[in-house]
C-alpha cells in the first residue's frame, strides 16, 4: 500500500505517503501479515499501472472512510473480490446518509476515476471540516507529503 496514516484521537492526523518519487510503485498487494490488502488501495495501483501521489489520495479516502464509518472497507468481501470490484468493476465505498456534506465532496473527489483529477494532499489539508470535524483540535499534518 502506498499510504500511511498515525492517527490518534488526541493529538493529529499524519499522513506519510510512501510511493516513491517516480510514481513506478508496482502492484505489491501484500500487506500486513503477508495478507492481501486492497481494501484502501487505488484501482489503478491494483491494474498494476503507474501509481503516483494521487493513488496515495484514493487510499486516504478509504481511510477516512474508515474513521467515519468505524468499520474496515469492504467488510465481508474476501481480498480477490475487493480487488474485482474496485480495479474492474469502478465499484466505490458506500457513504452513510447521514455523513457531512463536505466529507462526502471530499471523499468522492478522493475516489475520482481520473488520478489527475483527485486533489492534492495540499488542497485536502485546506477542507475546513478537517481542521475541526469534532469540535476540538484536529491538525492535518502534511508538511512531510511534498505534492511536487
Amino acid at each position: 500500500m502506498c499510504i500511511g496514516c498515525y492517527f490518534s484521537w488526541t493529538t493529529n492526523l499524519r499522513i506519510a505517503g510512501t510511493c516513491p518519487p517516480n510514481g513506478d510503485a508496482g502492484p505489491d498487494l501484500i500487506g500486513f501479515g503477508g495478507r492481501a490488502m486492497p481494501e484502501w488501495m487505488a484501482p489503478e495501483f491494483l491494474r498494476g499501472e503507474p501509481s503516483n501521489k494521487k493513488s496515495d489520495v484514493y487510499s486516504f479516502g478509504a481511510i477516512l472512510w474508515e474513521l467515519i464509518t468505524m468499520q474496515q472497507p469492504w467488510n465481508g468481501l474476501s481480498p480477490a473480490r475487493v480487488f474485482a470490484a474496485v480495479a474492474f468493476q469502478n465499484r466505490k465505498l458506500g457513504i452513510p446518509p447521514n455523513t457531512s456534506p463536505k466529507l462526502v465532496s471530499l471523499m468522492e473527489s478522493c475516489w475520482a476515476d481520473d488520478p489527475a483529477q483527485r486533489p492534492s494532499f495540499g488542497n485536502i489539508a485546506t477542507v475546513d471540516v478537517l481542521s475541526n470535524p469534532f469540535g476540538r483540535q484536529f491538525p492535518l499534518e502534511v508538511e512531510a507529503y511534498n505534492d511536487h
